[in-house]
């Protein structure tokens, strides 16, 4: 799953310009070899995995409230097209409501995140995160 550069690519689909800050930050800060590339929403997130130029991902982080079409929604497109349905995806939202959680399983998330609001922790979480992805 590693790419010619050695790293894994991780696709962040978030519209909150502040997590993909600390997002950047936490993985430089646990000197991860993982790619982070970032965009704001939903479109956006299927026009990077279809046009073609771009790497699959290892892994997609997706938040849940995003502008346009939700995090749902695009869980249930990427688990259901055969391109994208092997690709892990971790929901990585501010949301901790059951019936969120729920719905994410119901469409094949892989995992579901409540976005901590501490900064340690918020690093304890892509720590994790890099550990799943081979990155020890």
């Amino acid at each position: 799953m590693k790419n010619g550069e050695g790293k894994y690519v991780i696709l962040l689909v978030e519209d909150n310009e502040g997590d993909v800050v600390l997002a950047r930050e936490a993985l430089i800060h646990i000197k991860s070899e993982s790619k982070l590339v970032h965009v704001y929403n939903g479109d956006e997130a299927l026009d990077y995995l279809y046009d073609g130029k771009n790497r699959r991902p290892d892994l997609i982080l997706l938040d849940l409230n995003l502008p346009g079409m939700n995090g749902i929604e695009l869980l249930q497109i990427l688990k259901t097209e055969s391109s994208t349905e092997k690709i892990p995806v971790i929901i990585f939202s501010t949301s901790s409501s059951d019936s969120d959680i729920k719905e994410c399983f119901k469409h094949k998330a892989d995992d579901y995140i409540t976005k901590p609001i501490d900064l340690s922790e918020f690093f304890d979480v892509f720590r994790q995160i890099d550990d799943f992805m081979g990155n020890k």
